[in-house]
C-alpha cells in the first residue's frame, strides 16, 4: 500500500467565487484540518498558489490516481463546509 508523504494543495481565491478574503483564508484553513483528518500521516499545505495537487508518496510510480482521489476529496469538502465561520 502506498503511504502519501505530503500533499500541497492549491486552493486560490479566484477559484471561490465572491468569496472574501478572509473567508478564503479561513476555509483554507478549515480543508486543511479535513484533509489532516483523512489523511494523518502526511504533511498537509494548502496554498493560495495557482498549480495542481500535488503528493509525494513512499513509492515511485504513477500517483495519478490518488491525484484524482485528491481532487475529489477536495470537491467534496466544498460541497460539504458548514461556512460557520464566514464573516457576516
Amino acid at each position: 500500500m502506498t503511504t502519501i508523504i505530503k500533499i500541497t494543495m492549491p486552493c486560490t481565491d479566484d477559484t471561490m467565487g465572491d468569496t472574501s478574503p478572509a473567508d478564503c483564508n479561513a476555509y483554507r484553513a478549515w480543508l486543511a484540518e479535513q484533509i489532516e483528518s483523512e489523511y494523518p500521516d502526511a504533511e498537509i499545505i494548502v496554498t493560495n498558489r495557482p498549480g495542481r495537487i500535488e503528493i509525494e508518496t513512499d513509492v515511485v510510480g504513477d500517483d495519478s490516481d490518488l491525484v484524482a482521489e485528491l481532487h475529489e476529496f477536495q470537491n467534496r469538502c466544498w460541497d460539504s463546509c458548514p461556512w460557520d465561520f464566514a464573516s457576516a
